[in-house]
């Protein structure tokens, strides 16, 4: 069930239970910038690490794209979906599954993410291009054998990425459209549960942290998901919060997780 807060709390009022603000701690300006320049080789290390098997398949993705897609969209039809930051695939393979006749491609920076993809698809008969690219970066030199998507999803993937390149990513996206093709995207909320177990150390910036690993991640507020896709030229058909609950029956444990839901339209070019 979607529902929308009025007010986006700040980072000191989300922690407010617990931590005082004069004990806050940021890491440094070097190890913001060693997370900044080691992105690509943290990401690496994640999958060779954990292989697929850290990350379940999404198989509610259709039932998402279904719902805010159906009313103005051919379901049925030969649609290009492009999974943008796309890792091992558990976005595609559930959705190639459910939208035989669609085309599908991914784009990931981490060429062992790309690897353990196509191992996949190998195995269960999926054809699935993909391109090994930065969508942060300035040239979309690795995007020009990619067929113009009439959707592109992007799920927790703009979380792990720093801000001042988030307009970028969005710029790039936009370009990877058909006219009037839409992004479906999903992330982190602000205050949920995933946010209240970063140590106050972690900070990056306000909502941002860094893992042990070195891999990010930031809580966004449906406002700013708007102003940002709005900016790069796209019209907002939905951002709200979404609110999960996960339920840990052995441990007797319920989890409300909060996430930011959307959809952005790319506006006709000027």
């Amino acid at each position: 069930m979607a529902n929308a807060k009025e007010v986006c709390p700040t980072f000191s009022e989300a922690f407010s239970h617990g931590n005082d603000d004069s004990s806050f701690c940021t890491i440094t300006e070097f190890k913001r910038n060693k997370l900044e320049t080691e992105a690509r080789k943290n990401w690496d290390r994640f999958y060779k690490r954990n292989s697929d098997n850290f990350f379940k398949d999404r198989n509610w993705t259709k039932r998402e794209i279904e719902q805010m897609c159906a009313k103005d969209m051919d379901m049925s039809a030969p649609l290009t979906l492009l999974d943008a930051g796309c890792g091992c695939g558990n976005t595609l393979f559930p959705l190639a599954k459910f939208f035989p006749n669609w085309t599908f491609c991914g784009v990931d920076f981490s060429s062992n993410a790309l690897s353990l993809l196509q191992q996949r698809a190998v195995q269960i008969g999926i054809n699935i291009h993909t391109e090994l690219v930065d969508l942060s970066g300035d040239s979309l030199v690795n995007f020009s054998s990619l067929p113009k998507a009439d959707l592109i999803t992007l799920i927790f993937v703009l979380s792990s990425i720093s801000l001042e390149h988030h307009s970028k990513v969005v710029q790039n996206l936009r370009k990877l459209l058909k006219p009037s093709g839409s992004v479906i995207f999903r992330d982190y909320g602000d205050s949920d549960h995933a946010m209240h177990r970063f140590n106050t150390k972690s900070k990056i910036a306000d909502r941002f942290f860094a893992r042990q690993d070195g891999t990010r991640a930031y809580f966004f507020c449906p406002d700013e998901t708007k102003k940002l896709f709005e900016s790069c030229g796209f019209e907002t058909i939905k951002s709200e919060y979404t609110h999960r609950i996960t339920e840990n029956i052995k441990e007797k444990i319920r989890i409300e997780r909060i996430f930011v839901e959307g959809r952005f339209k790319a506006l006709a070019k000027e």
